[in-house]
């Protein structure tokens, strides 16, 4: 399977960004597989991308569609994924499993619906729920659709799942064209489930402290575990879920097989025995959605670590030199020693706010996450109660974007760019504007 997306080719001139085309399949530049631009790969983000903009050509949609398949994989319900190739070195990918994305299947799903629009006949060759089904696939089976109830935009599959807001918000929108679009029933319903299931946790990414939305509901923390010397390691961390339409989940903490070397910090493992027996550090993943409780079958055992703190330009915490200790408990009955991380004494943070990393230090998902509830809110065909929800909490977004605390340097994306930035790949595009949305919604 990896040979199909994992392939590579070396630009001619390394400082040309444009994209290089290889048998109709477009090779694109991306900053951690060579900083100089002089290899380039198959990215699934342009996939989706590609098909939009040649939809208006039906002979060259048809062409590109035919070939970028070649790549792709067939999961066992019939949907198309397109996976991301070990080249692209991030963080959430870097340890043993392959994964697709839900915000780009989502691209995919939008390249196929905007061919549609433009050419009815092209249902022959373009068949939108192939890509629809890659968004439905199930997370315990390698998927992004979590219990019906939310798409991820990167599945974590060794820690509690992670719900990365902009993600899940830019798939529903564009989801929700194929939903307009068809008369799929199934697509409608899971469309509903996740637009009441994102009201009812959008507290999740709320940071009323920082002022500020998150961009995710989890968050990864390096632990120091020591237990006695003479017993081996036998540690799992117990996600139990805080709401009643989420399983629990249960991941074992061991040393994993990491093909690119440095581990993932979002995979809970064991990552560095200390010099003396009886210590070890460790990842673990700490979430909002989930209360994070580190179980051991080793006997007693304490953890060690820094809670962390906000920091403008950071998506994960950032150390305060602070080490707090807790010693485990022993739960009644089981022999099993447990410490809660998300006890509010630990105060361990689920999910950073978002950050001011993008072009010229702006903040961009938190705009972004304003406009798309908007849109969301006038166009998804929810129900009254969720809609007022998402203009609720998009209008006290907004209005925390228009703090003048700032450090020096640091600003909000503006949201008419935001917009522009959406409909450069979105096939129904409904209002001219931000301030047409946000009038209509009554801001």
């Amino acid at each position: 399977m990896e040979d199909r997306f994992s392939r590579s080719v070396i630009a001619p001139d390394p400082q040309e960004r444009r994209k290089i085309v290889v048998g109709n399949i477009p090779y694109s530049w991306y900053p951690t597989v060579s900083e100089d631009g002089s290899v380039r790969i198959i990215h699934p983000g342009t996939v989706g991308r590609r098909l939009f903009e040649l939809s208006g050509d039906e002979d060259a949609a048809r062409d590109y569609l035919e070939a970028v398949k070649d790549i792709a994989v067939t999961l066992p319900n019939g949907g198309l994924a397109y996976y991301y190739p070990r080249q692209v070195k991030i963080s959430r990918l870097l340890g043993p499993d392959l994964a697709y994305s839900g915000m780009t299947a989502g691209d995919v799903l939008a390249g196929y619906v905007a061919v549609l629009r433009k050419h009815r006949e092209a249902s022959r060759w373009c068949n939108a729920r192939e890509a629809y089904l890659a968004l439905a696939f199930p997370w315990e089976q390698g998927g992004v659709n979590l219990g019906n109830r939310a798409l991820l935009e990167l599945p974590l599959f060794r820690s509690a799942p992670e719900v990365v807001l902009n993600g899940w918000l830019h798939a529903l929108l564009f989801m929700g064209d194929y939903v307009q679009e068809s008369s799929d029933g199934e697509a409608h319903d899971f469309m509903q489930n996740n637009l009441q299931f994102l009201s009812r946790t959008l507290s999740h990414y709320d940071d009323g402290a920082c002022r500020l939305s998150r961009y995710s509901d989890c968050s990864p923390y390096r632990v120091s575990l020591a237990w006695d010397a003479k017993k081996e390691p036998d540690f799992h961390v117990f996600y139990k879920s805080r709401l009643d339409d989420l399983d629990n989940v249960v991941v074992r903490l061991e040393f994993l097989d990491n093909p690119d070397g440095a581990p993932s910090l979002y995979d809970n493992q064991l990552i560095a025995p200390m010099r003396r027996p009886g210590f070890v550090t460790a990842t673990i993943t700490a979430s909002q959605k989930y209360d994070t409780v580190l179980v051991s079958k080793s006997g007693p055992f304490s953890v060690t670590l820094d809670p962390g703190r906000h920091d403008w330009m950071a998506t994960t915490p950032k150390p305060t030199g602070k080490r707090i200790k807790t010693e485990s408990t022993e739960s009644d009955g089981d022999e099993l020693h447990t410490v809660n991380l998300s006890s509010a004494q630990l105060g361990l943070m689920g999910g950073c706010a978002t950050s001011f990393t993008k072009f010229k230090r702006q903040n961009y998902y938190h705009m972004q996450h304003v406009v798309a509830l908007l849109y969301l809110a006038e166009t998804a065909g929810c129900s009254k109660e969720v809609k007022d929800s998402y203009i609720s909490y998009a209008e006290k977004w907004f209005e925390y974007a228009q703090r003048q605390d700032l450090p020096e340097g640091l600003s909000f994306a503006e949201p008419e760019d935001v917009m522009a930035a959406l409909h450069r790949g979105k096939a129904i595009q409904h209002f001219d504007s931000f301030a047409t949305l946000r009038k209509l919604s009554g801001l």
